[in-house]
């Protein structure tokens, strides 16, 4: 395996090469809604033929609670899933959409459920499904880095309150 360049590491004397990046805010549920919120990712979308997440906001006793944007590994489609430790995967909103650019936002809200990708509402779902209360984590991958990232992030946000239909049209749109 070939040298590469990463991001600079401050040193005393010896010289420290970055093993990997990882992007993962733990302890702050006190920035985190835990009746509603909207997650927004922005990048290129990356088919590398792996299930791959690219960002989750989960619960950090247990990730099983958790919301997240993934590609799926067999048709390279972005879909964003809701978790919760009882039941497993409780709704999985599919969208159809593989493209390269993509911006994407996921409004979580009882019984309001959407996904938006490139400015066009791409599923929903009104069932009455309490998202989870105890949200204290925001990672840009997997909820536990089992997972490589393999995806170019540009921005990522998480807004405390669902967003509306026209809001998150109008931040999707490219």
């Amino acid at each position: 395996m070939g040298s590469y360049a990463t991001s600079y590491i401050s040193t005393t004397s010896a010289s420290a090469t970055r093993v990997a990046d990882d992007c993962k805010k733990t302890g702050i549920s006190s920035l985190l809604s835990s009746s509603e919120y909207t997650l927004f990712w922005q990048g290129s979308h990356i088919a590398t033929g792996e299930y791959n997440s690219f960002m989750t906001a989960s619960q950090t006793i247990n990730s099983s609670n958790s919301a997240r944007f993934y590609r799926n590994n067999t048709n390279n489609e972005i879909r964003a899933a809701i978790f919760n430790a009882s039941n497993g995967l409780t709704l999985d909103l599919g969208s159809n959409v593989t493209t390269t650019r993509v911006k994407c936002a996921l409004r979580v809200k009882n019984g309001d459920f959407a996904l938006f990708i490139n400015g066009v509402k791409t599923n929903s779902n009104t069932t009455a499904l309490a998202p989870s209360s105890v949200l204290d984590e925001i990672n840009l991958q997997y909820f536990n880095n089992s997972q490589s990232f393999g995806q170019n992030c540009e921005m990522a946000c998480f807004f405390k309150t669902a967003l509306t239909d026209t809001e998150a049209i109008a931040l999707t749109t490219i």
